[in-house]
């Protein structure tokens, strides 16, 4: 009779059955009837293990897996189920102990070696993938197991470079052996020489017999290529391009190639034209190589194939535009440049109603003079008013949409001048998206409605004139258009990136978070697209959105570590190991996403905002960090210095290219600036980054900075300096982060506290001020020779600064509807009541803790060394002056609160039904005029100011309650 584990097939059967149709309940209580008459099989615990977790009884499951784990089973059965528990438990560390055992007894088990470097890849030990891989080919001599123990050695290479020479040695030895059985083989080979500088080596391996099972022609031809430019041999590096092109034309990037192999020998640095002063011999030699090859770009041109190129058409382009790099310093630029103005508008003709026309000219475009530019966009929309007669109406929309997306993204020069102006382009591009869609009434909802990136466009344009004006119902009128655009079509995913920016702004994150959750941002999606959310929810009183948005980030890193794992070993047995590298080597970017460290600090952050109400509460959530350890850990510096940039601000609006830059609330910058910036700013991330790594580096002290503030106050002299001398070291570091270089701050805060010119923004220099002091409390406590009113002058400067950043915070220069307010003023207000103040009156309740009645610190303080008689009275002044700030913000608030309730709708749309330029609504009109019966599907203006005030009105109800609770808490307090 056939068995399993120990128990025959037959009465396994129906638990199998039960556990492959998914009755756990059933399956368990089979299990344990079968456990009565087998209690010491390793088999039934393994299964019984898998069906609890199943049920989601975790402990459980642990408990009988790690019990299974014990009797160190050796049948395939046991193991794999085993196996299959432990890795769902996460308990890596278990199950390769398991298999490690299995092999130390049967090591010439291939499944069993298999296995086990299954689970070494699970854990990324390449040293032991390594180990294993060799055994495995010592016992199997299959070519596959070599490039196992290759692959691993290469990941481990990363690191260690002195490595490649061991694997370079392994897969010469088999290839002179008995060669190479797949492509796979040479591939890694090749990737191993080229890694050394050895492209001789590689070349000849390439030309040679193994270099034939590489069977698709073309890679063969690119490696070739590039081979031949690494050994400095260009002119057979062009031809071997120049190849590649006669089969496939519309190879863009094998043209840049073939360019660049072309000209390499006469200008060493192609990329650096503009740079180089070249004799007129010189150039007549590039001139003429340039002809060679626009020769042969015409001769592209005139093969006869089935397919639509641009490639060949391009390289028009991108000749002038060497052309007049070439020509940049001469009397025969301006030629020149009207000469690639001239072959951007023939390109123009034959692809203008393509979509990925302006994304293929831009960069021509940028290089192009002002008045080269005006004669272009003029030229465009003169072409549009005389199109050819066979143009159908929807390649002539196109043709319209890519010639205003080409002047927008130039910062319209043609109506910049006045406000009239751009209004009068907003409602002709109104005009032609009412026209797009008539012409997409029969598109899919799911698709993207034709011409939906003229609303694109219209929003543009309307933040254009909210820069001019001041006046924020531009801003509702541009959200107005986008919902109308999601409204008719929801697939359009770039609008709903710019609603969650535009919400954003208005301090209304409920609705951008919706739209945000709208556009299905999932996986990879959340480290890439979350910037467009994140900020605006940190800065918000959605706490739950804040929540699930960070909860969000990090489960998909948590989840994505053990996918990969996953993912490269399928890769492993399929014999890809490109994927093996590309896998490993991209869980280790995400590893270091900067995205993934913001997620856990504002998750931490937000754990103790919500407990700032109660300071023992507060104290466990610190606790829970390890004091504020943890978050210093992430944003040590050995990590920030590797930190990976993975967020796609090419979706960004560009009116706010960066997550912390936005143009809507001030920018030393114009918005032509901002704009040019926008399309070719890789030197300004740059400098971004280091920005951002600096903030990330405050944000993550805060947890400590708080903790230790908080903990000065023990009672113990010796405890309470230490802190004392720890917490003044963190300020130091962090005023140093910020620019402010001085070993005592409180002179150069006594100094900054009655200017108005910070070297540093009001709400740093608050936040080292309140700490600075916590650092002083002990300091004046213990040390008699400390100078007496120490502690109550810093606690002064603290008072003064949060009045200048109350000040500061509720200062508007928005104009329009009086009950909307600047998202920008309620984003200060609320970082203010939720952090500065909060940290300010729990520092205040624990550094008076010790003087309260019945406290126990005071009971425990009764043995410490006695304040000075104007210590309490410089904390109750403190607290007695806060208390007043705290009652400003709150009248502030309830002014506004007012406004809500005193002003209604009809007077808010009064103003949009004037004409004055100067005043909103001329779009709205526009558009609502023109859909018809489509306007029963569309959210109206009226609902959407009433959706804005709502969130801003819940978010100042929020701030007034939190400064009234806190005040109430304050005055409380006895001395």
């Amino acid at each position: 009779m056939a068995t399993r584990g120990g128990i025959p097939e037959r009465k396994l059967k129906p638990l199998w059955d039960a556990i492959d149709h998914r009755q756990f309940k059933p399956a368990l209580k089979l299990a344990s009837q079968l456990q009565q008459k087998h209690p010491d099989s390793p088999y039934l615990f393994a299964l019984k293990a898998l069906i609890l977790e199943k049920l989601g009884k975790v402990d459980e499951a642990s408990e009988l897996a790690l019990r299974a784990k014990s009797f160190n089973p050796l049948d395939d059965i046991t193991l794999n189920t085993l196996q299959t528990v432990l890795q769902r438990l996460n308990m890596l560390e278990a199950a390769t102990a398991l298999f490690e055992y299995a092999c130390s007894k049967i090591p010439k088990n291939t499944d069993y070696q298999t296995a086990l470097f299954n689970c070494y890849a699970r854990q990324y030990n390449h040293v032991k993938q390594q180990q294993v891989a060799i055994r495995l080919y010592k016992v199997a001599g299959e070519e596959r197991f070599l490039l196992w123990a290759v692959c691993s050695i290469l990941l481990q290479a990363n690191n260690n470079i002195k490595l490649l020479p061991l694997a370079e040695a392994m897969l010469k030895k088999h290839f002179q052996a008995q060669g190479f059985q797949d492509r796979e083989g040479v591939i890694v080979y090749i990737d191993i020489l080229k890694r050394q500088q050895k492209y001789g080596d590689a070349l000849k391996l390439l030309q040679g017999l193994s270099g034939d099972l590489l069977t698709i022609g073309i890679d063969r031809l690119r490696l070739q290529g590039e081979l031949l430019v690494h050994l400095n041999q260009h002119k057979e590096a062009a031809d071997v391009f120049q190849e590649i092109l006669k089969i496939s034309s519309d190879d863009w990037a094998a043209f840049q190639m073939f360019l660049d192999a072309t000209l390499k020998p006469v200008l060493p640095v192609s990329n650096e034209l503009e740079s180089l002063s070249l004799t007129s011999s010189r150039k007549e030699e590039v001139e003429s190589l340039l002809q060679r090859v626009h020769a042969f770009v015409l001769e592209l041109q005139a093969l006869k194939v089935p397919d639509v190129r641009r490639g060949p058409y391009l390289a028009e382009v991108e000749i002038e535009k060497r052309l007049l790099i070439l020509t940049s310093h001469t009397g025969e630029a301006d030629a020149s440049s009207a000469r690639l103005a001239q072959s951007i508008f023939k390109y123009y003709q034959r692809f203008g109603s393509m979509a990925s026309f302006t994304s293929d000219v831009m960069d021509f475009i940028l290089h192009l003079g002002k008045e080269q530019q005006l004669w272009l966009i003029q030229e465009l929309h003169r072409y549009c008013q005389d199109l050819p007669a066979e143009t159908t109406p929807v390649k002539a929309l196109h043709f319209r949409l890519a010639a205003f997306q080409v002047e927008g993204r130039l910062g319209w020069l043609r109506a910049h001048a006045s406000e009239a102006g751009l209004l009068d382009t907003a409602k002709e591009i109104g005009h032609l998206f009412l026209e797009s869609v008539k012409l997409s009434s029969e598109v899919d909802s799911q698709e993207a409605m034709l011409g939906g990136e003229f609303l694109t466009l219209i929003s543009d344009l309307l933040v254009e004139l909210f820069l001019q004006t001041k006046h924020i119902g531009f801003i509702l009128e541009a959200v107005f258009a986008l919902e109308l655009g999601l409204a008719l079509h929801r697939y359009h995913p770039l609008h709903k990136f710019l609603l969650v920016n535009f919400y954003s702004f208005l301090a209304a994150p409920k609705l951008a978070w919706t739209w945000f959750k709208a556009a299905d941002v999932k996986y990879i999606l959340l480290d890439s697209m979350s910037h467009h959310i994140l900020p605006g929810l940190v800065s918000s009183l959605d706490w739950d959105s804040l929540d699930s948005a960070t909860r969000d980030i990090i489960k998909f890193h948590d989840d994505y570590k053990r996918e990969a794992a996953d993912l490269a070993i399928l890769a492993y047995h399929h014999n890809t190991y490109s994927k093996v590298m590309e896998f490993v080597a991209f869980k280790e970017k995400l590893e270091r996403s900067h995205q993934l460290v913001v997620a856990r600090i504002e998750s931490a952050i937000l754990s103790l905002k919500r407990k700032a109400s109660n300071l023992e509460e507060l104290e466990v959530a610190l606790q829970s960090l390890d004091g504020g350890r943890t978050p210093l850990e992430w944003a040590s510096d050995s990590r920030l210095d590797t930190l990976s940039f993975n967020e796609d601000l090419e979706t960004r609006p560009w009116w706010s290219p960066t997550p912390d830059e936005c143009l809507l609330i001030g920018s030393s910058q114009s918005s032509d600036q901002i704009r040019h910036r926008h399309l070719g700013r890789t030197e300004e991330v740059q400098k971004k980054q280091v920005c951002l790594k600096r903030h990330l580096k405050l944000r993550c002290m805060l947890p400590r900075l708080l903790h230790l503030a908080l903990t000065i106050n023990s009672g113990s002299r010796e405890a309470d300096l230490a802190a004392s001398a720890e917490l003044k070291e963190l300020v130091l570091q962090y005023s140093k982060s910020l620019g402010v270089c001085a070993d005592d701050l409180g002179p150069w805060l006594s100094e900054k506290v009655d200017s108005s010119d910070y070297e540093v923004g009001i709400v740093e220099a608050l936040t080292l001020s309140l700490f600075w002091s916590a650092a002083l409390f002990p300091v004046q406590r213990y040390d008699s020779t400390c100078q007496e009113n120490l502690f109550s002058d810093s606690l002064l400067i603290v008072n003064k600064l949060m009045a200048s950043a109350l000040q500061d915070a509720m200062s508007s220069t928005v104009t329009g509807p009086e009950v909307v307010v600047s998202g920008a003023v309620l984003e200060k207000v609320v970082k203010l009541s939720t952090e500065s103040m909060a940290w300010f009156g729990l520092c205040l309740q624990s550094w008076t803790a010790g003087s309260q009645p019945g406290s126990k610190k005071k009971k425990h303080q009764q043995s410490a060394p006695g304040p000075s008689d104007s210590f309490p009275g410089a904390l109750q002044k403190a607290i007695n002056t806060f208390c007043s700030q705290l009652e400003v913000c709150s009248s502030w608030v309830t002014e506004y609160l007012g406004r809500f309730k005193d002003k209604n709708h009809n007077e808010l749309l009064a103003e949009v039904d004037t004409e004055s330029t100067s005043s909103p609504g001329h779009v709205l009109r526009t558009l609502s005029a023109g859909l018809g019966k489509e306007n029963s599907k569309i959210k109206s203006w009226d609902t959407i100011l009433k959706e804005v005030i709502d969130c801003q009105q819940s978010t100042m109800t929020g701030i007034r309650d939190s400064c009234n609770s806190r005040a109430q808490l304050l005055k409380s307090i006895k001395f």
